[in-house]
């Protein structure tokens, strides 16, 4: 075999090995990933309002004011986000069946805090209704909120497929007023803080 053939072995060789510890590395980082942590740490309910004294008016409005931290539990991984992220504030009815109150884009995401802001000017009756009755007969009313977002895992030369990303906050639970009649604005605190859950 002649020298430049030893040569060509060699190098196929290397190059072999090469993508075999690639293949490996990237198969044992893929086993033993873990996904950023998201944490509503602080809420309010800013206006829970109706525009009359009957229940199950459709022109109630609300708004929130809501904080989410992330964090990465596996370090020695990079987490890159895109660049926005899809926030959606929720209500589940007495079935379990979850009705969408407002979808909003939140625009830069930085990837380490989301402050977000999102407001609801009207909704179904039924709706309107239930959330009228938890306020009347606990003082307390419970939203949640889901988040969309695509990430991306980074070590070195390993780089992964960018990979959606859904988390369900919930509940959030705010107590406020039993007066259900109150047509001004009345403030809802947040109970306490919730961890999300990736679905």
């Amino acid at each position: 075999m002649s020298s430049l053939c030893r040569f060509f072995v060699g190098l196929f060789a290397l190059i072999g090995a090469f993508f075999v510890i690639l293949f490996l590395c990237t198969l044992i980082i893929n086993r033993t990933i873990q996904f950023p942590t998201f944490q509503v740490e602080s809420a309010s309910l800013n206006q829970l309002t109706g525009n009359g004294r009957k229940l199950g008016t459709e022109k109630m409005s609300a708004a929130w004011n809501i904080t989410v931290s992330l964090s990465n539990p596996k370090q020695y991984l990079s987490v890159s986000y895109q660049d926005t992220l899809d926030a959606e504030i929720f209500y589940m009815d007495e079935y379990g069946g979850i009705i969408t109150l407002n979808t909003s884009t939140i625009q830069p995401f930085n990837g380490s805090m989301i402050e977000m802001k999102l407001k609801v000017d009207s909704c179904e009756p039924h709706v309107t209704n239930n959330i009228y009755r938890s306020r009347r007969e606990h003082g307390r009313v419970e939203f949640g909120l889901k988040l969309f977002t695509s990430i991306q895992f980074k070590k070195d030369i390993f780089e992964s497929n960018w990979i959606t990303l859904k988390v369900v906050c919930y509940p959030l639970s705010f107590v406020i007023s039993q007066n259900v009649y109150n047509i001004t604005t009345s403030a809802g605190i947040l109970l306490q803080g919730v961890t999300c859950t990736r679905s």
